[in-house]
This record gives C-alpha cells, structure tokens and sequence, in this order.
C-alpha cells in the first residue's frame, strides 16, 4: 500500500515538474522569440493597397492583413485558419415601416379563409377599406378638399408658406443660438492653451533641472534603442511625385531632400515628374520584434527614481 502511494506522488511530482517546465519555456519564447513582419503597400492613382503579416516560432502562430476595397483579417495556427474578418462598407439601412403601414400591411395579409368567416359573421372590421356608408351626411366640400390633399399628401393652401416660415425661423434661432455660444468657446481655447503652456512650461523646467539631465539622457539612448530595434531592417521604396503646374516647385522639393541623400540612398528611390501632376508609392519591408527586450527598455526606463515619480504621478490622476 505504502509503495502504491509513494509510486502516485511520484506521477504527481514528474506531471507538475513537467508543467512548470513546459510554463518556462513557453514563457521564454514569448519574451525571446522574435515575431517578425513583413509589409508591401502601393498607393497607385490615389486608391491605397498593400498587405501586413505577422509570425512567430516557425509560422505556428501567423497574421495575415490585407488592405484592399475590403479590409480581411485571417489567424492561422499550425498553418489552419482560425478566425477571419471582413469589414465591409456600411450597407444603406433598409427605411423602417410606421405602424399605420404595418397595420394595414397586416390587415392585408389576412387569409381568404378568415375574409369569408368575417363577411358570414357580420364581425367586420372598419379599417379604411370597406365600402362607404351611402346613408352618412356629407361632409362641408371644404373639410373634403383638406382631407383629400392630406391624404394625397399634399399640403393645403396656407401650410406650405407655414412650413417654410417656420424653417426660416429655425434657421435664424441656430445661428443666433451660434453666435452666443462664441464666447464660451473662445473661454474654453483660452482655458485649454493655458493648459498647454502650463505643461510645456513644467515640461520644460523639468528638462533643464541639472537633477533631471541623466533621466532626460537615458530616455532619450532608451527611446533610439527601442526605435531601432522595432523599425524595418530591410525595405525598399520608390516613391514618383511631381506637382505639375509648377515644375519649380518639385526642384524645390528634390533641393530640400538632397542633403539626407545619403541616409536614404540605399532604400528610397525617388523620380521626380516635372511635366504632370502625380504621387506613386510603392514599396516593401520587414522586420523582427523581441518582447523581451523591449520590456528591458521600459523596465530600465523604471529603475531611474525621476522616471518613476513621473510615472507614479500620473496613474494617481
């Protein structure tokens, strides 16, 4: 019996000890395995296109975004697609029917079976549709002339002009109601860009502290870091523009870029069109990203004592 239960624990102890392990490692590929991308995208006669996707360890986990006229989501796992999504354009809603017109849609939709039972039984309803009451007094031809241009829908003599009295009316009391709402709103900028120069000036206060010079280093090496590391590693552009009417204008533009030829030579092409009015950008990249070094950037971001009293501020807002 004693060797039956030691022989149980020991399954128990192996199964957890496994669990733990396999925990581990999955949580080491999550933080050390890259996730790459790769991106192709055209913007060609002024309608955007391309595609994004991601994958991790071996393609076992992949994304796949697709920019066309509709955008498609697809997760594949293994390889099998999991979850795809279409966004479509809003289709026009269908207009909602009134009550009156279900009603009598309603009324329509009786059997002829019940029309019958309702004729023998003397139970019929008056819903507008039945013959007209010959022995009735007549009505003034007054009353009738508005009741037929009501249900012509029409409006009688006198209630077009109403109507668009009453619009013009409308109008006038949104402007003026407008017009009072300018001062608040000039009160509400003025309060806002107070804010703003507020801010800017604690900001700026906060750099120049000499206490604060080594935060303001080590976010600014952390930031180039972190940049670097998610930015593509390799891509290709080219990119044709000119503005047409004024040829001298995309001289301009190519006068501008040329001092920063050097730093996107080897990945930008550029063709300028002198003659025509024109954008095209094609292009391609891809890149890798590590969880975990990117949660070593913000975790050494944490151990400056400035950086968390910043941070401690603001989640206590």
């Amino acid at each position: 019996m004693m060797w039956a239960i030691v022989g149980i624990l020991k399954i128990i102890g192996w199964t957890l000890v496994i669990l733990l392990a396999l925990i581990l490692l999955l949580l080491l590929a999550i933080l050390f395995v890259s996730i790459c991308y790769q991106a192709e995208g055209t913007f060609l006669e002024g309608k955007p296109g391309g595609w994004v996707k991601f994958f991790w360890l071996f393609h076992i986990l992949s994304v796949h975004v697709a920019f066309e006229e509709k955008t498609k989501i697809t997760v594949r796992l293994f390889g099998i697609p999991v979850r795809s999504l279409k966004r479509k354009k809003k289709s026009r809603s269908r207009p909602e029917t009134s009550e009156d017109y279900q009603e009598q849609e309603d009324n329509f939709s009786d059997s002829p079976e019940e029309v019958e039972e309702g004729w023998e039984d003397g139970n019929w309803e008056d819903n507008g549709l039945n013959e007209p009451d010959w022995n009735a007094e007549e009505e003034d031809d007054g009353e009738e002339t508005v009741l037929g241009a009501q249900e012509l829908g029409e409006s009688p003599k006198g209630e077009g002009e109403s109507s668009a009295g009453s619009r013009i009316k409308g109008v006038f009391s949104r402007i003026l109601k407008a017009l009072k709402n300018i001062p608040d709103l000039i009160r509400r900028m003025e309060s806002r860009l107070k804010d703003i120069c507020q801010k800017k000036e604690k900001i700026t206060a906060w750099i120049r502290n000499e206490e604060n010079q080594a935060s303001v280093r080590l976010f600014l090496v952390q930031l180039k870091k972190l940049l670097r590391h998610i930015l593509p590693r390799k891509g290709q552009a080219k990119i044709t523009f000119g503005l047409g009417e004024d040829p001298y204008l995309t001289g301009r533009i190519l006068t501008y870029l040329s001092p920063f030829y050097a730093l996107y030579a080897e990945h930008i092409e550029l063709y300028p069109e002198f003659d025509r009015k024109v954008l095209e950008i094609e292009g391609r990249c891809r890149g890798r990203i590590r969880i975990g070094f990117v949660l070593g950037y913000v975790v050494r971001l944490l151990f400056d004592k400035n950086i968390r009293k910043i941070v401690r501020a603001y989640l206590e807002r």
